[in-house]
């Protein structure tokens, strides 16, 4: 009975430590949002500081587990549930260079406190493997995160499973079965918990961000405007880095628009516009949206598309909109466009920077005449 008691005041700590790791690396998040960013739409961005904020706290998270462990519990599998759940953590939430370094600087601690013993060795490899197998999971485009779940438990399992193993035969160390069950169930919670917590929390911030989607409609062209673009394209580049999707983004300046106000007034431009409008919402599905970004500026996000398809389709507008023709009060009105189309690059550290470098393109476009794309 005493060692299930223990256990689950053990389960119960390691409980409050996760929540406070998680919540504690939200508050790092918000406090670096609110120094670094500008403008509050650009919310998330994973800029250099918060990268390196991100290192040195789950490193110090790292280090703080083998310190604790080395002093007050002698025994290299009493904290392995929090172990997975940094991990868990680290992939799902902050990518994989990130969890890449953190894990190492971690793994260094781990064979400073321990030394270089057999035992220890094999656990670091044991660790190494699991992390491995939870960075291919994490990353597959075919897993749904429900699937993604299930293949993590079942992972971690086979991670304790091998422990077992060890220590029982090559050890001939003592872990009772019982034991082992109750450090699953423990892991089951443990490592499922925050992680669900969080998923909720974003399904939560989806779904009232679709709900109010009716606020960020730009009246005149009934696209999306500025302020939807800038969320929709900040969730986009962030998946980026967590999913490895592709994303392009193409930003088009309408060539001689004023020309057009000044010679037949503002609502000829208007008409233009929603005329426009509606060829670019022609274009749109699913990983297709159109967005009103500026006067006269509009903003296409291609999101998993190739950078060849979404080339194509951005040469096949500007050839239709050369052959178009805008008639208003039966004066024939003819455009063209400049814009900048470009994937996104590792070197764009935040979707600031990534979409700075397309809206230079565009304007290297305009200065080169207009009525082309730069690529």
């Amino acid at each position: 009975m005493m060692p299930i008691v223990s256990q689950i005041i053990l389960f119960v700590i390691e409980i409050l430590v996760t929540l406070g790791v998680v919540f504690g690396f939200q508050l790092i998040a918000d406090y670096s949002t609110t120094k670094y960013s500008n403008e509050v739409v650009w919310i998330g961005n994973m800029n250099w500081q918060l990268k390196l904020s991100a290192i040195i706290y789950f490193s110090v998270v790292g280090i703080s587990l083998s310190v604790i462990e080395h002093l007050y519990f002698f025994n290299t599998l009493a904290l392995v549930n929090l172990r997975i759940m940094a991990i868990l953590l680290l992939l799902i939430f902050l990518g994989t260079q990130i969890a890449t370094i953190v894990v190492a600087v971690a793994l260094t601690a781990y064979f400073l406190l321990w030394g270089f013993q057999s035992y220890i060795v094999v656990y670091s490899l044991l660790y190494v493997i699991l992390f491995t197998l939870i960075v291919l999971i994490n990353q597959s485009k075919r897993l749904t995160f429900n699937w993604q779940l299930l293949w993590f438990g079942v992972t971690t399992t086979l991670f304790w499973a091998a422990i077992f193993v060890y220590k029982n035969i090559v050890v001939a160390s003592s872990l009772s079965v019982t034991k082992l069950l109750l450090h699953l169930i423990g892991m089951v919670f443990l490592c499922g918990i925050p992680v669900l917590l969080i998923r909720f929390l974003e399904q939560n911030q989806l779904l009232i961000s679709e709900q109010t989607l009716g606020a960020y409609i730009d009246e005149l062209t009934q696209l999306y405007n500025y302020h939807s673009f800038s969320l929709n394209f900040e969730r986009a580049f962030q998946k980026t880095g967590n999913t490895k999707k592709v994303l392009n983004l193409m930003i088009m300046d309408l060539d001689g628009f004023k020309h057009v106000n000044d010679t037949y007034g503002h609502l000829a431009g208007n008409a233009v516009l929603k005329e426009f409008s509606g060829m670019l919402s022609a274009m749109a599905g699913t990983n297709i949206v159109p967005y009103r970004i500026g006067g006269e500026e509009m903003a296409l996000i291609f999101n998993d598309v190739t950078s060849e398809y979404a080339q194509q389709l951005a040469e096949q507008l500007l050839k239709q909109l050369r052959q178009h023709q805008f008639i208003y009060e039966n004066r024939q009105i003819k455009l063209t466009f400049s814009a900048g189309l470009s994937q996104v690059k590792q070197t764009d550290e935040t979707s600031r920077a990534f979409f700075r470098r397309v809206d230079d393109l565009t304007y290297t476009a305009k200065r080169a005449g207009g009525n082309q794309i730069a690529v």
